[in-house]
């Protein structure tokens, strides 16, 4: 799934809120904090992770990649990542299309000064 811009945007405002869910410690990115963080997905969509070491961005595009999820931000030691829901997504639903009804535009008659101008 591709980020729009404004996709993007929208999830970096309902994730700044968020306190991390997921830490990642010393070892790295291991087998067991995939899965946790798999299931946080499932559950929440937007998951906040907080990443510690010199290789956070490294970290970032592996937890994005093993989770099969897309990397939103990552500020400092912060990562935020979203994974919409198989079944039911929540955040980012498609718009319904407006119902609006379009009216014929009303034309004005034409003025003295239009008539004689042609």
């Amino acid at each position: 799934m591709d980020l729009t811009a404004r996709n993007r945007q929208e999830l970096k405002g309902l994730g700044h809120r968020l306190s991390p869910v997921i830490q990642v410690g010393a070892k790295g990115v291991s087998d067991a904090l995939v899965e946790e963080l798999k299931s946080a997905l499932l559950a929440h969509e937007l998951v906040k992770v907080k990443v510690s070491g010199e290789s956070r961005h490294d970290d970032a595009d592996a937890l994005a990649a093993r989770a099969d999820a897309e990397l939103v931000q990552v500020i400092g030691r912060s990562v935020l990542l979203y994974r919409p829901h198989p079944e039911r997504p929540r955040l980012l639903q498609p718009k319904a299309p407006s119902q609006k009804k379009t009216q014929p535009k009303k034309l004005r008659p034409k003025t003295r000064k239009q008539v004689i101008r042609r």
